[in-house]
């Protein structure tokens, strides 16, 4: 290795270092799903709702508030099972979110899908 190349290289981890400190760091709530229910129908349109209550724990975040993705498998009677998103926004302390779902449908499986990063509190 030539000396202008292991100036480079030196350089590359210089430049490295410095724009990984100057970073924020990221952190993430931490989100549990603690009940799920699916109501009973209802005239005129028949729709049912899904319902999660979900506990977060932000302590870790500055932010008092993100986004994230709950994921579902729908099963259906007339057609294929479904895996789909849907984004909600949290909060701290305990959060109540829905679906809507025809007569025809129900919830196989559901996760927390994605959870954006906040700031960490100092």
């Amino acid at each position: 290795m030539s000396i202008r190349s292991a100036y480079s290289l030196a350089a590359l981890f210089l430049i490295s270092g410095a724009t990984q400190s100057m970073a924020q760091r990221a952190c993430k709530p931490v989100l549990e799903i603690k009940e799920t229910r699916l109501s009973a129908m209802k005239p005129p349109t028949l729709v049912r709702r899904w319902v999660a209550e979900l506990s977060v724990d932000a302590s870790q975040c500055a932010a008092q508030a993100g986004r994230f993705q709950i994921g579902l498998t729908r099963l259906t009677e007339g057609g294929p099972d479904l895996q789909f998103t849907e984004t909600f926004d949290w909060r701290p302390g305990t959060l109540e979110v829905s679906i809507n779902f025809w007569p025809d449908e129900a919830v196989q499986d559901y996760w927390i899908a994605n959870v954006a990063p906040c700031p960490c509190r100092q």
